[in-house]
């Protein structure tokens, strides 16, 4: 009789603790990545590559694994690619479009949208795999004739925004690229719109749809991002986010990743109307996996969340299909790759390139001004620069193989020399830091580094005041710098990226008196190296910023 009561009180227990809970409540789990950048293969915590000594990361078949991991242990699984899946690793570079969709494929996300590397082949180079990936593909920043002719050669996979129903609940999704793509990448005649704009208008069309979740798709950076999440409207409730390779988290995470959380996951950006939107991103090169969970009311509004980014550390199990199916790939790549072409001394460090000047940046920069003179039989003094955005990977202390180069410098640059004024170098520098200073851990997304150039910044003055000094190598000979003038002109070498207008460095080309062309940054290095045999680049205080 009493364990008939005992389980009676544990009935009325379970009863009215359920009721508690609105029961027209929908759970919605969004598990997402952004900026792979081919990293198909795990890396060591500084992405370089794994060695046996280390215990390496990431990874493509560790991806795998926690995708299916969480789509199976999570209510109403939402899988987002935001972007920037292209680039970055000798894969790419011997594979293009094509590497990329295969895998890709092989766990397609339910959306993806495009990043600006995309584009770095041209739309040749793109259109093959928006016709043969399977996920839904969203960019709903274009205009119409863009649209149109994304769609008339990739058998309409292109759209601006979709709807999905997820346990009968219809769920909006809108993809957006960053609106200055065409100043990144090679995106020919395709013409971007502003993100909120569009991002308003799709929310409208879906709203009249009756759709009242609806969730961005975002691959414009963090810092647009939460300005979409302000200004965009109410109907937005999260935005998934890429481009700017930004780490989010609550607290410490116990495995200690590599990375130092920017902010909390998510950040939660409050409109003037109290309307509260959510926005995330996961890192970069498939070292996370981010994992945000929703509780939303019958109106669609956002009543609780909960989640972080899951770092794939070596704890992390492999996907052994995955492992597999890498493996003729992997040949293939090693077999070029594997090829030992020096040897360097020391940690060859892109991590803040940056914040800060870096020795992968002055390594670079070094082979660009040494190209100009023995391969191009340049005699006059050479300056360098160097975007820090074009510097993606370090390499270890150590041999020296072919694929650490491109996995450093995966875009195939043209190093170009150009003749300009001291005003236009001026100006190329105050750009270089026209982002508001957060101290010293700011991010300049824009920052140059530098050969034959010091350069002093002095962050507390207002943007575009902020270049307090700039001396310029005067004789190579002797090593003699002298202050830049602004009326006298300078034989600069610069890659491609630069020359035609990226990252908004648009006063090169219209300031150029003389142009020339040059190696392929990627050639020119392997040259050096073959040259110097070994490598020990330093930091010479070539960059000195003042906070």
């Amino acid at each position: 009789m009493n364990q008939i009561r005992f389980f009676f009180l544990l009935c009325v227990i379970f009863k009215v603790k359920s009721s508690s809970i609105p029961s027209n409540t929908f759970k919605l789990t969004i598990i997402h990545i952004n900026d792979f950048h081919a990293h198909f293969e795990e890396m060591s915590p500084n992405s370089a590559e794994c060695k046996t000594n280390v215990k390496c990361i990431g990874g493509y078949a560790r991806l795998v694994y926690m995708v299916k991991h969480l789509e199976e242990t999570h209510e109403n699984p939402l899988y987002l690619n935001a972007g920037d899946n292209f680039q970055g690793t000798p894969w790419y570079t011997m594979f293009k479009w094509n590497v990329t969709q295969h895998f890709l494929n092989l766990l397609p996300a339910d959306v993806i949208t495009l990043g600006n590397h995309e584009f770095d082949h041209g739309i040749d180079g793109l259109l093959p795999f928006i016709g043969s990936i399977k996920s839904k593909l969203l960019v709903g920043n274009v205009d119409d004739d863009s649209k149109h002719f994304l769609q008339a050669y990739s058998n309409d996979r292109v759209h601006g925004r979709t709807i999905l129903t997820i346990d009968g609940r219809k769920i909006g999704v809108i993809g957006v690229i960053i609106k200055t793509v065409d100043q990144l990448s090679n995106t020919g005649n395709i013409t971007f719109l502003d993100e909120i704009m569009m991002v308003k208008r799709h929310a409208r069309l879906l709203s009249k749809e009756d759709v009242d979740i609806i969730i961005v798709l975002s691959h414009c950076g963090i810092e647009i991002d939460k300005e979409i999440a302000l200004k965009a409207g109410p109907l937005i409730d999260v935005i998934v986010g890429g481009h700017s390779h930004t780490y989010l988290y609550n607290g410490k995470d116990p495995n200690n990743p590599p990375d130092e959380p920017a902010d909390k996951y998510p950040i939660v950006i409050e409109q003037d109307d109290g309307h509260k939107v959510l926005v995330v991103q996961a890192g970069c090169y498939g070292q996370y996996v981010g994992l945000l969970k929703l509780t939303f009311d019958n109106e669609g509004k956002v009543i609780s969340w909960d989640g972080n980014p899951i770092y794939l550390g070596n704890h992390v199990k492999k996907d052994p299909e995955i492992e597999e199916e890498m493996k003729p790939w992997k040949k293939a790549v090693d077999k070029t790759g594997n090829r030992i072409i020096g040897k360097s001394k020391v940690l060859i460090d892109h991590s803040k390139c940056k914040v800060m000047e870096c020795n992968a940046g002055n390594f670079v920069t070094d082979v660009m001004v040494e190209s100009f003179k023995n391969i191009t039989g340049h005699k006059k003094v050479v300056l360098a620069i160097y975007n820090a955005g074009g510097v993606r990977a370090s390499i270890e202390a150590g041999p020296i193989k072919y694929n650490y180069i491109i996995s450093m410098l995966p875009f195939g640059n043209y190093l170009e020399l150009v003749k300009i004024p001291g005003k236009t170098l001026r100006e190329a520098f105050e750009h270089a830091v026209s982002l508001p200073n957060n101290g010293r851990d700011t991010v300049f997304r824009n920052l140059l580094q530098v050969s034959g150039i010091n350069v002093v910044y002095d962050l507390k003055r207002e943007i575009g005041q902020r270049v307090e000094d700039i001396l310029v190598l005067a004789n190579m000979k002797q090593n003699v710098y002298k202050a830049l003038q602004d009326d006298e002109l300078y034989d600069v070498v610069l890659p491609t990226f630069l020359y035609i207008g990226g990252d908004g460095y648009t006063m090169f080309k219209r300031d150029q008196q003389h142009h020339e062309v040059g190696p392929v940054d990627i050639d020119a290095v392997m040259a050096y190296i073959e040259r110097k045999k070994v490598l020990e680049p330093s930091l010479e205080a070539r960059i000195f910023l003042k906070y």
